[in-house]
């Protein structure tokens, strides 16, 4: 999209900035469309850029992103701000994301679907610097997250039940195929024919509460 290159470093801005603390209470109080139709919260850099892109014509596309980092901020800023300056730098420190930390969350806010996708990986990245996972995990999550469709994710859990009682026929309510080419389920092979078990992955993704608001 138009502008990505002044986006990049406007979404670190933004996630350092002390306003970003502010925005889940105005969210709260007009909601998340209005934060970009009325150009409330426009002290955080990326949202004023967002605010004037909409009054210039901006895209049903471009708007739909912009809503993604909106979302994406609005879980984030419930670190404190020191916690959100302290992941820029250890994301800096990685190889992966070195000197490209803003431009690899574009990548990945661009990828997923907008219905509440953005939170989850928000949910992610607070771990990460909360050390409540390490480096390596935040990638296998983001991928997952990535690949699996957002109405099988409110599914993991009751896939997770149904298997540790070992219930044989799951298909009516979850395509297995989706959780395990997305590495939240793995097959094993039984007297009775295929059945399926929760990753490792998929366990520490809901005993985090990734699923959930």
């Amino acid at each position: 999209m138009e502008h990505e290159n002044k986006i990049e470093n406007e979404i670190l801005e933004s996630v350092r900035c002390t306003e970003l603390s502010e925005l889940g209470k105005i969210a709260a109080e007009t909601g998340l469309d209005s934060i970009l139709s009325t150009g409330l919260m426009r002290d955080i850099p990326i949202i004023n850029t967002f605010a004037s892109l909409i009054k210039a014509g901006m895209q049903i596309s471009d708007r739909v992103f912009a809503k993604k980092i909106i979302k994406f901020l609005h879980k984030l800023a419930e670190l404190p701000e020191n916690d959100r300056r302290k992941m820029v730098d250890r994301l800096n420190s990685e190889e992966e994301y070195r000197n490209r930390v803003g431009e690899r969350l574009i990548e990945i806010l661009d990828r997923v679907e907008s219905h509440r996708k953005p939170e989850i990986i928000a949910k992610i990245f607070c771990a990460y610097v909360q050390n409540k996972i390490a480096f390596s995990m935040l990638r296998k999550f983001i991928f997952s997250v990535e690949r699996i469709p957002y109405y099988e994710i409110e599914n993991l859990r009751e896939f997770q039940h149904k298997c540790s009682e070992k219930a044989q026929d799951i298909s009516n309510y979850i395509d297995v195929d989706l959780l395990v080419s997305s590495g939240f389920a793995s097959p094993i092979s039984a007297w009775d024919g295929m059945q399926y078990k929760p990753t490792k992955l998929c366990q520490a993704f809901l005993s985090l509460d990734f699923d959930r608001d």
